[in-house]
């Protein structure tokens, strides 16, 4: 209901009237449309596409709101699980809480990147042990990713090697 107070007639006819009273009406105030943003935490590979929210921000909350309305809640996920720079994170089912919140219209917040780092695989090798003999030796090995995938096949261990007294092989892990 929108009330007017203090109202007086005027112009050249205005001595002629006399103000008895003034009547209501009524108004719609639409809420004002503001934007969120956030930031995600990097993290190592884990196989999911689960990410972290670090922060959330609004942009466009009348400077009397400022500490009485919020960007909360959602679910934060990356685009793919892999491991990457730059990745696309996105939040969604965020909400405003807050006294203030009922004044503004949230419109869906952007995107922003994260970084999934390469996790860690653990690799066990066993070389050949023993005398010298001057015949050609290799050697075995595993190797186990997160949740213990096994990757055991992208394992190379290199060709054979004659065990030389002092002598070293290499091995390496291929596939990342």
């Amino acid at each position: 209901t929108v009330t007017l107070t203090g109202a007086t007639l005027t112009g050249t006819a205005a001595g002629n009237y006399t103000l008895a009273s003034v009547g209501t009406t009524t108004a719609t105030i639409a809420p004002l449309g503001i934007t969120g943003s956030f930031t995600a935490a990097d993290k190592p590979y884990d196989g999911s596409t689960a990410a972290t929210v670090l922060t959330r921000t609004l942009a466009g909350v009348l400077a009397g709101d400022l500490a009485t309305v919020s960007l909360t809640g959602g679910t934060a996920t990356f685009n793919t699980a892999t491991a990457g720079a730059g990745k696309t994170v996105t939040l969604t089912g965020a909400t405003l809480t807050g006294t203030a919140a009922g004044n503004y219209t949230l419109a869906p917040v952007g995107t922003t990147t994260a970084t999934i780092g390469k996790a860690t695989a653990t690799v066990t090798v066993s070389g050949y042990n023993g005398v010298f003999d001057g015949a050609a030796h290799g050697a075995t090995g595993t190797a186990t990713g997160v949740g213990g995938v096994n990757l055991s096949a992208s394992l190379t261990l290199g060709a054979t090697f004659i065990n030389i007294p002092g002598g070293t092989a290499n091995w390496t892990f291929s596939g990342g």
